[in-house]
């Protein structure tokens, strides 16, 4: 099984989301944009295109390095995954999705397995794992709150921004942007916090990956409590959130791996937001 360097709890700070053009051509670029661009763009959808035109586009050359994957449906990925990006409103980058879709397209998908979403705003990330798993074989469990990030608890002051209420979207939306754009007839979508889903239901299929993006540590311990126990022993998790520090710690902390029953697994930052998990051994979960 591949394995990838621990990242260990005292890593430098990981800079904050979007810090990843600092220097050089693109670095040159994106401070034009912020300076003289972005402030005559009002409209987000259309930031995000322009940043996906003059940068961020590029972020799909991992794409084509999936070897397992025909050309033809490297090129067909390409093209769906552009055309969300130009349409959907989300906040994740081409080179993320990107990692996600050379981790699961390792092999095909066996009889039964899923790929679960917690968190997905308005399902730009769910339309394209959508066409993914059709591809590949794997069924999309989709789960989110449709009511935004989850309010603190009263006193909580480990992170220094409080998300709590953004990213709020209703069901219609998602289901709404899986039928233009992404392929419905493999995903189900779950709605309600994750303490009353997937902590209190877990994942009775196996599990070949799980990408977590809810802005908190605490639903993240409770997306990994309803995935871990049944996780494919070649699996991945995926952290959208290693930007924010009570997530970090959260995901760093051995006694975190303890309470799930496993060992302390591999992490690797692949991005400033984005943290590759994986198990250098079988976790015991579904085989």
């Amino acid at each position: 099984m591949k394995t990838m360097q621990a990242l260990p709890a005292s890593s430098e700070r990981i800079p904050a989301k979007r810090t990843q053009y600092r220097s050089g051509f693109r670095g040159l670029v994106r401070r034009l944009y912020v300076r003289h661009i972005r402030p005559r763009v009002r409209e987000r959808i259309h930031q995000q295109r322009l940043k996906l035109i003059c940068w961020d586009g590029w972020g799909y050359w991992r794409l084509f390095a999936v070897r397992q994957l025909t050309v033809r449906q490297r090129l067909h990925l390409l093209r769906r995954f552009l055309v969300v990006d130009w349409n959907v409103l989300h906040a994740h980058k081409p080179h993320e999705i990107s990692w996600l879709s050379q981790a699961l397209a390792e092999r095909r998908g066996r009889p039964g397995e899923t790929v679960i979403e917690a968190g997905c705003w308005q399902g730009g990330s769910s339309t394209k794992l959508s066409v993914l798993c059709r591809m590949l074989g794997y069924r999309l469990e989709v789960y989110d709150s449709f009511q935004g990030v989850e309010p603190r608890e009263p006193g909580d002051t480990s992170a220094t921004y409080d998300f709590s209420g953004e990213y709020c979207m209703p069901e219609s939306v998602l289901r709404g942007h899986l039928e233009q754009y992404g392929e419905p007839g493999v995903c189900s979508i779950h709605p309600g916090w994750f303490a009353d889903t997937l902590a209190a239901r877990p994942a009775d299929k196996p599990v070949r990956l799980v990408y977590i993006d809810c802005d908190l540590a605490k639903g993240t311990r409770e997306a990994l409590l309803g995935t871990v126990p049944a996780l494919a022993p070649d699996s991945w998790i995926f952290s959208q959130d290693f930007h924010i520090e009570p997530v970090r710690s959260y995901l760093c902390d051995m006694a975190t791996w303890r309470e799930l029953g496993v060992v302390r697994p591999n992490i690797r930052r692949v991005g400033p937001c984005l943290a590759a998990i994986r198990f250098s051994r079988p976790t015991g979960g579904a085989a």
